[in-house]
């Protein structure tokens, strides 16, 4: 009998002081984000377990509660594309207190600050009227992260519009990493932003860029080219580039040009000892797949997938052993990209079910810009069809098999010391057929003959039983 009332003496004091924040986590949370604050990465749900976005100053955790959050987001080292509604109209501030109580202290996360209803009504009464899902970088702007120590140091930063030359921008403090929202763009027309400062360089390693987004971009360190996207080039597109840097600082020289009312921006790094990007861009969602890079090293490597330099979404980039690759445009029959060292990084395509398109692992990378190129009479020929390729009987060439119209070709690709040598044999049809090798609107690469002689022409006449063979080199670019 005694036990019987001490029991319902301790239930009515738990109604009377709100549940405990375990029963209310494990009601309300638990179905996303897991019994044990794991989460469940594979359908988007991050996990609460080792998750800084739920540590430090309260507000930030109660606002994500009380009114969501929508849009790409790191957690514990991995990026999500988070949908979380708004609890604040089904938890009372009692709930919300005691359900952060739990899951700031539980799962090896060890907060020691605790929160009490009346914080949580605080956040509540200062949230104005029709309050939508915070968007991550602006509620990273009002409660930050802890900040992370960052080898960048901004000194200056220059704001333009239009034709304007961009002016030193005074009303704000400089921000501690690359900000597209700062000072962001108020009015249509083209927005420039210049960010100077100092990269400082600890280990003597081979360091790692990446860069993504929706502006024109020029980016230096220490006076030598890293990036350059100028405009009317599709800045949109993912590169990725290795450099060797000497310990020390190095100046910082980023351009950032830009018609978009939505700007976007990766712009991550890591040298060979980190094992994850980390982001120079305030609020960005860093490079979210990790670097798998395939090296050709006895014979070439063929890695078929979507490339946004090729001008068709069917490109094949062939890896030789002596680091020159190229891609071939399976639609339009024709090389479309060229480029040295590095070849190809398969993260993205090997870690995220094949999704998004890529770029060479190398920087800069040549694109030759082949659209219609194969002609009769001064005609466009429409009829195409790939035929597949073979390779060379030692591994180190590969030959692609197409017709064009009713004529069939052979194209042979080997990389030799004096660069990639390609070789074009008609050898079916009768019509005659030009074909354009070269594109004045694309530089940056040379054709020659296999006698040293330089190649003026932009096509080809190719009559039955034709052989040519032309040799490839780029042309060095800052």
């Amino acid at each position: 009998m005694k036990s019987a009332i001490i029991s319902i003496i301790l239930l009515t004091t738990g109604l009377l002081w709100g549940q405990d924040g375990g029963q209310l986590y494990a009601t309300y949370c638990a179905a996303c984000h897991g019994e044990q604050g794991q989460g469940n990465p594979a359908a988007g749900m991050p996990p609460l377990a080792g998750s800084e976005w739920v540590l430090g100053t309260p507000e930030r955790a109660i606002n994500i509660v009380l009114h969501g959050v929508n849009g790409p987001i790191e957690v514990a080292g991995k990026a999500y594309n988070l949908v979380m509604p708004g609890q604040g109209a089904v938890l009372d501030d009692a709930k919300i207190s005691g359900i952060l109580n739990y899951v700031r202290t539980n799962w090896g996360n060890t907060e020691k600050e605790k929160m009490t209803a009346d914080m949580v009504k605080a956040v509540r009464d200062k949230t104005p009227a029709g309050q939508t899902m915070w968007e991550p970088i602006e509620l990273l702007k009002q409660f930050p992260l802890p900040v992370e120590k960052s080898p960048l140091t901004l000194t200056e930063v220059l704001v333009g519009y239009g034709d304007d030359t961009p002016t030193h921008y005074t009303g704000e403090e400089i921000p501690r990493l690359v900000d597209i929202g700062f000072k962001a763009p108020t009015k249509k027309g083209l927005h420039t932003l210049i960010y100077t400062g100092e990269f400082e360089v600890t280990e003597p390693v081979d360091y790692r860029f990446y860069t993504s987004g929706n502006f024109d971009l020029n980016f230096k360190l220490g006076g030598k080219m890293v990036f350059n996207f100028p405009r009317g080039r599709p800045g949109a597109n993912p590169a990725e580039r290795v450099v060797k840097l000497a310990p020390g600082k190095h100046a910082f020289e980023l351009t950032l040009k830009t018609e978009s009312r939505r700007p976007r921006l990766n712009l991550d790094w890591k040298h060979e000892k980190m094992k994850e990007m980390k982001s120079l861009v305030l609020g960005s969602q860093k490079k979210s797949w990790d670097t798998i890079e395939l090296k050709p090293t006895s014979e070439v490597l063929i890695y078929r997938n979507y490339f946004n330099d090729n001008d068709s979404p069917n490109g094949i980039a062939v890896g030789s052993p002596k680091k020159f690759h190229f891609c071939f445009d399976a639609v339009h029959l024709a090389p479309s990209m060229l480029w040295k060292g590095y070849f190809i990084d398969a993260g993205r395509h090997w870690t995220q079910r094949g999704i998004g398109n890529i770029n060479p692992l190398a920087y800069p990378y040549v694109k030759l810009g082949h659209v219609d190129q194969w002609k009769t009479a001064d005609k466009p020929i429409q009829e195409k069809s790939y035929g597949g390729y073979s390779f060379d009987e030692d591994r180190l060439g590969v030959t692609f098999h197409y017709h064009v119209g009713k004529s069939e070709f052979s194209d042979h690709y080997r990389a030799r010391e004096d660069g990639l040598h390609r070789t074009l044999k008609r050898l079916s049809g009768v019509e005659e057929i030009t074909v354009e090798v070269k594109s004045d609107d694309f530089p940056g690469y040379r054709l020659s003959k296999p006698n040293g002689d330089s190649f003026s022409n932009n096509s080809l006449t190719l009559q039955k039983g034709a052989c040519v063979t032309l040799i490839y080199n780029l042309i060095a670019q800052d």
